[in-house]
């Protein structure tokens, strides 16, 4: 049996009668056993997508969804659906479909992607009733997205799907097993069974006794599974569907676990399934992950401009959409909760309405790359909302940094671009970051001395240095998703870097070495106070190495350094050139570096300003320098 023969699984269903999906089942079933009766050999293997009743039909899957979406746009720039992802409890969305003039219609309408993931959603101990009105394509999206770890068949939770379908009764096993293609049923029973030709001489092996034997349904071939196992219930339920549906299908899949090899089974079922992913846009996890490949952010910009702006004039007239076009409807279940930042979807809302269907669908295979690429697996539902909103947010980023904040050259690039390569952009940016965190935690000697940065420098350091940087370590729906946030933070950064830089230089070795040293034996000592403390042995003329300042030169900086309560103005002058000179810097970091000293002298200022003096102690002026304990006394 060759489960490669590249057929239309269900071909023989009439697709003008959807109605009667299942009596053409029955009808199939039936002429597959007359057919048996002429040519004991000959059957059409079911092999890839299953019935689809509304397929190459968009204005009747349109009409059909209607009653599930609003009529005006929502904040999100999109029409709003009932059945969003998360939106409500998910038994009242089986209430409100099941409450429709015409469910089936309706749940038959639904994408397939989507039908899977809002079964995912209810529960598969609380999705009987729509199962029940599902058409095959959906049912074999279930598995296709559930079924499968990896580049394996799943075993345990395909048995589940079909406990789950032979226990709602015969009706809805013969559905489902009949939306599968031959060589997954195959490749499943051959966990579990051997089969022989039954032969009058044949006996059981003495070593075999362990195993249970039972007869195919036609009494031709011997099964034999482990007696103790769980799933032999389950394997019995499926071959009386299989035969009861049609002999020749029962007859083809018991030869298949008897000459077939599973690794060539797996292949091919793998092959298949995974064009189908394709179709919806989740694709194998190696291949979703390249929407993460770098890309550099700048060049990308000024390729769009000279595209689609020309070279600096006005923006060039809109080309066609790149938009998808001729795709079925669908009502972008993914997004809910998605639509982060007010960017993206201002920019939306420029867009004509006729764009609708076609960015629901485009945003939507976005948000499944995203999930295909990250999480255990596509039907991982608990996942879907954190990949989606990185999805959106890190889009958004780049077509914010692409457009400069232009909405309606924004809204040219979203109808002119595939999304994921705007989205690279936005990733790209990210990576930028991440590498800034990573450099300045080598410099630091690892995560263990991030305890010298500021509680919040230090969970954003950890958070940019993930593989898909967060603000925050601890809050997965913190993406970097504004180019207003990204700047501070680059910015910010570098500025924590220029500290780095200077302590570095100050002390004449590594600042991993010297930090080393300092977490043993000063635990309080952070990166702002050595920082302070190398400012203040600069404005004293103090030779390298760092060290503490005994309490006569803090006392003599406070002399030198403030008139009044605040520090000089021509001190804050001579310290950033001083830091220019020190590090080499180019005018075009100077802000980070005035930013950085401006901090460091109105940290000082903050602590030891309000004191005339007469009244300065420096036993109780705080942490802004590091001090030599000793000398205190």
């Amino acid at each position: 049996m060759g489960f490669g023969d590249d057929q239309d699984l269900d071909a023989d269903w009439d697709d003008e009668d959807d109605d009667e999906w299942n009596d053409d089942q029955d009808q199939q079933s039936q002429q597959d056993n007359d057919d048996s009766d002429e040519d004991a050999h000959r059957y059409n293997p079911r092999v890839g997508p299953a019935l689809d009743p509304y397929e190459d039909k968009p204005a009747a899957r349109r009409a059909a969804l209607a009653p599930l979406l609003g009529h005006e746009r929502d904040e999100t720039g999109l029409l709003p659906s009932v059945l969003r992802l998360g939106a409500e409890a998910s038994r009242d969305k089986v209430e409100f479909l099941l409450t429709l003039p015409d469910t089936r219609r309706a749940v038959q309408a639904l994408a397939p992607d989507e039908f899977a993931l809002l079964i995912q959603e209810v529960g598969l101990e609380d999705c009987g009733e729509l199962l029940a009105l599902a058409s095959p394509r959906q049912l074999q999206t279930c598995v296709d997205l559930d079924a499968w770890q990896g580049d394996e068949l799943d075993g345990p939770e395909f048995s589940k799907w079909l406990r789950l379908v032979h226990s709602a009764g015969p009706a809805l096993a013969e559905r489902f097993v009949a939306a599968q293609e031959d060589g997954l049923l195959a490749l499943w029973l051959a966990q579990h069974l051997r089969v022989n030709e039954v032969h009058d001489d044949m006996e059981i092996p003495e070593d075999e006794e362990h195993l249970e034997v039972f007869r195919s349904p036609d009494m031709t071939m011997d099964l034999m599974a482990a007696a103790d196992d769980e799933e032999l219930p389950t394997i019995r339920a499926l071959i009386n569907t299989l035969f009861r549906q049609s002999l020749l299908r029962g007859r083809a899949l018991l030869r298949a676990i008897q000459w077939e090899l599973p690794t060539q089974l797996t292949e091919d079922m793998l092959q298949f399934r995974n064009t189908r992913l394709d179709e919806m846009g989740m694709g194998d996890r190696g291949t979703a992950r390249e929407m993460y490949a770098f890309v550099e952010p700048s060049a990308q910009k000024q390729s769009w401009i000279a595209q689609l702006r020309g070279t600096g004039g006005p923006a060039a007239a809109v080309p066609r959409p790149y938009l998808p076009d001729d795709e079925p409807p669908r009502l972008g279940l993914t997004l809910q909760q998605a639509m982060v930042g007010a960017f993206l979807p201002r920019v939306m809302l420029r867009l004509p309405l006729e764009d609708e269907e076609r960015l629901r669908l485009a945003l939507s295979r976005l948000c499944y790359r995203a999930q295909s690429a990250r999480a255990a697996k596509p039907s991982a539902i608990g996942e879907l909302p954190r990949w989606s909103r990185h999805a959106i947010s890190v889009l958004g980023l780049g077509l914010q940094y692409a457009s400069d904040n232009d909405e309606g050259y924004a809204a040219i690039l979203l109808q002119s671009l595939p999304v994921v390569d705007i989205f690279r952009v936005g990733h790209s940016l990210t990576v930028l970051l991440h590498h800034q965190a990573r450099k300045l935690r080598s410099w630091l000697g690892g995560d263990s001395h991030l305890a010298v940065l500021s509680p919040a420098d230090a969970d954003l350091v950890r958070g940019l240095c993930l593989p898909l940087p967060l603000v925050n370590a601890q809050v997965p729906e913190q993406d970097l998703g504004d180019w207003q946030q990204w700047t501070q933070l680059r910015s910010h950064l570098k500025g924590i870097l220029g500290a780095c830089q200077v302590l570095q230089t100050l002390a004449g070795q590594p600042l991993a070495a010297v930090l080393q040293r300092l977490v043993a034996d000063e635990p309080l000592a952070n990166l702002g106070t050595l920082f302070n403390t190398a400012l203040a042995r600069g404005v004293l003329g103090l030779p390298p190495p760092l060290a503490p300042l005994t309490v006569a030169q803090a006392l003599q900086f406070r002399r030198v350094a403030f008139e009044k309560a605040d520090i000089a103005v021509s001190l804050r002058t001579k310290a950033i050139e001083a830091l220019c000179t020190l590090l080499a810097q180019p005018s075009d970091e100077a802000t980070a570096l005035t930013d950085l000293a401006n901090t460091a002298l109105t940290e000082l200022a903050d602590h030891w300003g309000p004191l005339a003096p007469g009244e300065f102690d420096p036993r109780f002026v705080g942490s802004a320098v590091w001090l030599q304990v000793d000398s205190l006394d």
